[in-house]
């Protein structure tokens, strides 16, 4: 069992306690395209689901939609568990949990997901512990034939409560359901590809209370539109959320939509201007600040930890470390006492452990990495052995530093997180030149250049631009014109950075060398 399983069986379990809704996921069609406003106008059509949990869905159909959006997003880690006895879901549970496509979502800034009912039934009924409708290779051929010609979901497609070409899953219904599927002599069909307009009756018959419901929704949305504002509005957690997992796909492209000149709205947007202008080397200072005050004025402690968080990591790119250390450790001084926002935390410590990198203070580094390791939270375990392996390579250990960077990488790759997997391939290129293994670290400078390059991330394009005149160098090849191309760089902490990670490589390789020619 992973090591990490405990926390997301509980995360899980207190998703559920506030939205019981999963088991209703086995009812959705496998062949068809789901956006989560369609899977919640299928259970309102749907006559096996009671009319009660149809009123509560309607209630709370901005919780719901917040739920769904998330739902599969966030499962990948808790499908760890199917990995040993299911080698092809080791191998494609990205693609397994990647969207159809997506498309705008309201006319906002974001894109929604559009996924195939067959992976919300697939991922649930494992959760769940059910006895799985299809098999992962099935899946993975009906995801492919759903990426050349999706088929999109259609109210018109239900007959009499029951939508057409049922994919006759095999599963336990839901339990609150199961007098009504009695009573009304419904049972799934046995065999793939019976369906209830195989019978011969294809009137449409919605009952009166279905009826109800949609004019209650319809009247509620057009009051909503009438007074300005959208019917269903995001909580500024909802919208932190939404940012982060946007950031974790696209890296600093996510801040291509967003103007600069911004003004925002509400606290949430804030904190994201406040972290938009604390990584820009282009923006001085002082915009950091105007941002940030306002989140260390607030009077909720978890904001004011943001604000302090946000000036340290400015300070940081900005290099000015003693500035930063102070600012991090305000800001842990808070979150220590904020159990809500274990995740900051850690990656509070995190930043604080790059600063006395900077510093060359072993010890510090080592110390921050220690605490970040204790603080209780699942979030960031990628970049927990990144700065690891960093520590190892501080002190010489090369085989150390590969072990901890190869963790991260693995870690990023199973999250996701693009812009972070670049990083960790260029981490991995420097300890592969010190272990002069050239190969290898020609396929990783590789890979974090077109990673560094899809996330428009020009920090780590700097990062790779000093590892190709550093691995040129080792190979005896000309580098004039790759240095002229890094001397061009807007920022100089990172020049700096490049330039103490190289020069700890090449001590490395040099302390390594020495120990190989004693023994």
């Amino acid at each position: 069992m992973p090591e990490n399983n405990q926390p997301i069986e509980e995360k899980a379990a207190a998703e559920k306690r506030n939205l019981d809704h999963e088991e209703l996921l086995l009812l959705l069609e496998l062949n068809v395209v789901y956006s989560t406003g369609d899977i919640l106008d299928h259970l309102q059509l749907d006559v096996r689901v009671p009319e009660a949990e149809k009123s509560e869905l309607r209630d709370r159909r901005s919780r719901a939609q917040s739920y769904l959006s998330r739902y599969l997003f966030q499962k990948e880690g808790a499908l760890h568990r199917f990995f040993e006895s299911d080698l092809l879901l080791a191998e494609n549970a990205k693609l397994i949990l990647t969207p159809i496509r997506k498309e705008p979502y309201r006319g906002k800034r974001v894109n929604q997901r559009l996924y195939l009912g067959a992976q919300y039934v697939y991922v649930a009924e494992r959760l769940l512990g059910r006895k799985t409708t299809i098999a992962t290779k099935e899946l993975l051929g009906l995801i492919a034939q759903a990426q050349e010609s999706p088929t999109r979901f259609s109210k018109s497609e239900f007959v009499r409560g029951i939508y057409k070409g049922r994919h006759g899953a095999s599963v336990v219904p839901h339990t609150k359901i199961q007098s009504l599927l009695k009573w009304a002599g419904l049972r799934r069909p046995a065999t793939p590809g019976v369906t209830v307009a195989a019978s011969g009756n294809t009137s449409i018959s919605i009952p009166k209370s279905l009826v109800r419901g949609f004019l209650f929704v319809a009247l509620g949305l057009t009051a909503g539109l009438a007074s300005g504002k959208y019917l269903y509005h995001e909580t500024d957690e909802e919208i932190l959320r939404r940012f982060e997992r946007i950031w974790v796909e696209k890296g600093p492209s996510v801040f291509e939509s967003i103007d600069k000149t911004y003004n925002p709205q509400n606290d949430a947007e804030l904190v994201i201007m406040a972290w938009q202008a604390a990584i820009d080397p282009e923006q001085n200072f002082s915009s950091v600040e105007k941002l940030a005050k306002p989140l260390i004025n607030h009077k909720s402690p978890k904001y004011a930890a943001k604000g302090y968080y946000t000036l340290g990591v400015a300070q940081l790119k900005r290099g000015n470390l003693d500035l930063a250390i102070i600012h991090l450790n305000n800001s842990i001084s808070i979150l220590e006492n904020e159990p809500g926002q274990k995740g900051i935390l850690r990656v509070a410590y995190l930043y604080l452990a790059e600063c006395y990198f900077y510093l060359g203070e072993t010890e510090s580094v080592f110390s921050s990495i220690d605490e970040a390791k204790s603080v209780d939270t699942n979030k960031f375990r990628s970049q927990l052995y990144r700065f690891e392996g960093l520590y190892w390579l501080m002190i010489g250990n090369l085989d150390q530093a590969e072990v901890s960077i190869e963790k991260a990488l693995r870690l990023s790759l199973l999250e996701g997180d693009s812009n972070m997997t670049g990083v960790y391939h260029s981490n991995l290129a420097l300890v592969m030149i010190g272990q002069n293994d050239l190969l290898s670290a020609y396929h990783h400078i590789n890979a974090a250049e077109n990673l560094s390059i899809e996330t428009k991330n020009d920090r780590l394009l700097d990062f790779v631009l000093g590892l190709r005149m550093y691995w040129s160098e080792e190979m005896g090849l000309p580098y004039e014109n790759i240095a002229h191309r890094l001397r061009q760089t807007t920022d100089p902490v990172n020049g700096g950075y490049v330039n103490s990670l190289i020069d700890l490589s090449k001590k490395a390789k040099i302390k390594n060398k020495d120990t190989s020619n004693e023994d």
